[in-house]
């Protein structure tokens, strides 16, 4: 019930689906996808490399 008090008077958009496109687009780009993979599996540790990544093609 709070959750419709606060925001009472604003119009709200829907949104979804969008989020997932810009995701896939930034993740198709080597140096981000890697970036995110090292981040978040190896702590940050350059384990894969942009170089070194393929595209597959399903």
């Amino acid at each position: 019930m709070a959750d419709k008090e606060s925001n009472a008077g604003f119009k709200t958009r829907r949104t979804h689906g969008t989020n997932d496109v810009a995701e896939k687009i930034l993740l198709n780009r080597n140096e981000v996808f890697a970036d995110v993979v090292n981040g978040c599996l190896f702590d940050g540790r350059q384990a894969i490399k942009a170089d070194g990544c393929l595209d597959l093609v399903l």
